[in-house]
């Protein structure tokens, strides 16, 4: 595994990283790394800085629901792309490491657009849990819906570690608005994080977890303006260690870096 990634973003607040080999989708290549644009809407007043400043959305979904972010042969992606072309969406097919218990989901764009393929997934999730669900009472000869669980799904955000701090705020403040204003969604920091990231584990139905993006953004051109989650040119190159915890391999990278 190549030691590129880590060392160019062991600073989260100064550079970008960039691939060395090509990209395995042509479809993935259409985010550019913009790291002078941090400050682009700095001294706006009629905008803020994730309005007019690219940048990456990357999250985590199981492999079960990975079908209906994509849609039978690709129509749903497809059908994102054409309604947001200034958007880059990929859903990676898994991690080189041969890890497939989650898919890595990047949206690249400013924050109109990021939001917008962002509520499609959640909806395509949302119909695939419900239908789920319904599957399930089914079979258990349980029609009663009133305690049902229908709809309700999760992702895992890959926050970078100099921001996790932000996000979670004194005391846990910054958690506990995003689940009231979010009308109840349950958000979980996760405390051992990857050599570059650590996880932000959000759950509840499709409308708590849109609500809850957005009040997560909100809180990062907050509390870190000058300091914008960054704009991806290729997501491949992210692993697992980079976002959970494998003390051996963040050992090793450290060692490297230090010699």
């Amino acid at each position: 595994m190549s030691d590129i990634l880590p060392n160019l973003l062991s600073d989260m607040h100064n550079s970008d990283y960039t691939e060395e080999q090509p990209t395995p989708s042509t479809n993935d290549g259409n985010a550019t790394t913009n790291n002078s644009s941090n400050v682009a809407g700095a001294g706006s007043s009629s905008c803020s800085p994730y309005d007019v400043n690219s940048f990456t959305l990357l999250f985590l979904v199981r492999p079960a629901v990975v079908g209906a972010i994509i849609g039978r042969e690709g129509t749903h992606i497809k059908e994102l792309r054409a309604h947001n072309p200034s958007a880059s969406i990929t859903v990676t097919p898994g991690f080189a490491d041969g890890t497939n218990d989650w898919r890595l989901v990047a949206i690249t764009g400013v924050r109109s657009c990021v939001l917008k393929v962002y509520a499609g997934m959640l909806k395509s999730m949302s119909v695939m849990a419900h239908n789920n669900n319904n599957n399930n009472n089914n079979n258990n000869n349980n029609n009663n819906n009133s305690n049902s669980m229908s709809g309700k799904i999760g992702v895992k955000f890959l926050i970078p570690k100099s921001h996790m701090g932000a996000v979670i705020g004194k005391g846990g403040s910054n958690i506990n608005k995003v689940r009231q204003d979010s009308g109840g969604a349950s958000v979980v920091a996760e405390k051992q994080g990857g050599y570059v990231y650590r996880l932000l584990e959000m759950s509840g139905d499709a409308h708590q977890l849109e609500i809850g993006l957005q009040i997560l953004l909100q809180i990062l051109e907050s509390e870190m303006p000058d300091k914008l989650l960054l704009d991806i040119t290729n997501v491949h190159q992210i692993q697992p260690h980079h976002f959970e915890f494998h003390p051996e391999k963040q050992q090793q990278q450290q060692q490297r870096r230090s010699n």
